[in-house]
């Protein structure tokens, strides 16, 4: 088929040609929303093997009732395949498999919403459906209130995960500058603002396009902002939003023991475009991989490139190493005693092989091959400058993370030692972020606190050598906005 993707639309495409004919037929008016729909709006292939399907509530309707009149023996049988019942007992889930070959045999997902009724009106007007490809679609701006619903209806309130607000922004960006309040009145509801900025803290750019779309500055205000630790979790709604390779749902990662089943609480995203798994190392390893420290009494923070991650928010390349620093009064063992310490914590998760430590990303839940990135675990001492305190760290996404300053310096280091033209872009790619960091995250006086006169001294060196004329000049300016002088002696 040639990528899980064009599967995915393949499997979207038949399941949408079957059902949309029969919902016409029962006189219901529906139409796709969510990622499958987003896709067909932006033209992409970019979707989950899943329909989701809101339909107009009318007298006597209910979502058991669609799914029972779609099983029917006069209608589950499509020229193009049939619809089952979903497994387990959700009684508005149905699955479509398509008689093309190109779908190779798999099913494609079919969940049902209400809108309106006992339901949240997503969507007042149907006029305002657009057909494309022959597949009725709601609007940008109602699949943009559909995610907040569906969000704002979990039975425990929960962080967006950064998969879903990307999804978010996407939305946002791609649905118009009509005021939201003006699309619906949903969008003055507590419930649906109270998760704006939730939204912001995952994507801050975001802020200027609500501001843009009419929504008031008091709503990222502390007043609106999340004032409670919310627990990770899969995506969105009931694990409805990703779906791996083999069609099954989204769970939880295999039973693990101890600290470790406590702390594990997160799950990968669909991979991005070049197959890799979307911050699935920051997002899941190092989170575990920290808890597990800290329950030891080492205090630590990551560096390296997770930590590039998390400051640009995901858009730096995916990091295939984790790299933590033991911080300064926390450590009393070896770095190789250390990562022996994590294995004996949790062998099912780890491997241990020649001194060195591997974080195994492993079972259906996650990866169609088994998948580990290698954990390093840096110390205080002469051959590692960064003498960092608790009080030096930055927080993003609930992780301890370097500052931004020390996460810079020592990837000039690494260039510095090597002249690597993959340290250079990555230097280069942190630069970019510097214009738009907040000031908490930024605090260049502050962060020179955890470094050697030494390394400070020789930082200005490697400084003035990366902007010369032969290397990078253009980024003499950003580091001129850190305080460094570039022009040599």
């Amino acid at each position: 088929m040639g990528g899980g993707k064009a599967l995915n639309a393949v499997l979207r495409k038949n399941a949408s040609e079957a059902l949309f004919p029969i919902l016409r037929d029962l006189g219901i008016q529906a139409a796709l929303t969510h990622k499958g729909a987003l896709a067909l709006h932006l033209n992409t292939n970019r979707a989950a093997k899943e329909i989701k399907v809101i339909v107009n509530h009318e007298d006597n309707v209910t979502l058991e009732g669609i799914c029972a009149a779609v099983l029917s023996p006069r209608r589950s049988q499509c020229s193009n395949g049939y619809f089952t019942k979903s497994d387990g007992h959700l009684a508005h889930r149905l699955k479509f498999f398509p008689s093309d070959r190109a779908a190779e045999g798999k099913p494609c997902r079919v969940i049902f919403i209400l809108n309106g009724g006992s339901s949240p009106t997503i969507l007042e007007d149907f006029s305002e459906i657009t057909r494309i490809s022959g597949v009725p679609v709601l609007p940008i701006h109602a699949i943009l209130l559909e995610q907040f619903i569906a969000h704002s209806r979990l039975p425990t309130p929960t962080r967006l995960s950064k998969g879903t607000a990307k999804f978010i922004s996407q939305c946002l960006v791609a649905c118009g500058r009509t005021p939201l309040q003006q699309l619906s009145p949903l969008w003055r509801s507590l419930d649906i603002l109270a998760i704006i900025p939730q939204h912001v803290q995952v994507d801050p750019k975001a802020k200027k396009d609500w501001i843009a779309r009419g929504i008031d500055h008091s709503v990222f205000t502390t007043a609106f902002s999340p004032s409670q630790d919310f627990p990770d979790v899969p995506d969105e709604a009931g694990r409805d939003i990703e779906s791996d390779d083999d069609g099954s749902d989204r769970g939880a990662s295999e039973d693990l023991s101890g600290i470790v089943q406590e702390t594990l609480s997160v799950v990968p995203e669909e991979p991005d475009d070049h197959g890799h798994w979307h911050s699935v190392v920051s997002d899941f390893a190092a989170r575990q991989v920290v808890s597990l420290l800290r329950g030891f009494g080492v205090e630590c923070a990551l560096v390296g490139s997770a930590a590039s991650q998390l400051y640009s928010h995901g858009e730096t390349p995916v990091p295939e190493q984790l790299e933590i620093l033991a911080l300064r009064g926390y450590v009393s063992l070896s770095p190789s005693l250390l990562k022996q310490s994590l294995f004996q914590a949790c062998p099912s998760q780890f491997e241990w092989k020649k001194e060195n430590l591997f974080y195994k990303f492993s079972g259906p839940t996650f990866l169609r091959s088994n998948r580990k990135c290698k954990v390093e675990i840096l110390v205080p001492n002469t051959a590692n400058p960064l003498n960092l305190a608790s009080s030096n760290i930055i927080w993003i996404d609930d992780l301890p993370v370097v500052p931004f300053l020390t996460l810079l310096l020592s990837k000039l280091q690494l260039w510095g030692n090597d002249n690597s033209p993959t340290n250079a872009v990555d230097i280069l790619d942190l630069l970019l972020l510097v214009p738009d960091l907040p000031v908490f995250m930024l605090r260049p006086w502050a962060a020179r606190k955890g470094m050697s006169e030494k390394f400070q001294r020789d930082s200005e060196v490697r400084v003035k050598r990366f902007c010369s004329k032969s290397n990078f000049p253009e980024a003499g300016p950003t580091w001129e906005m850190l305080g460094f002088d570039i022009e040599s002696d």
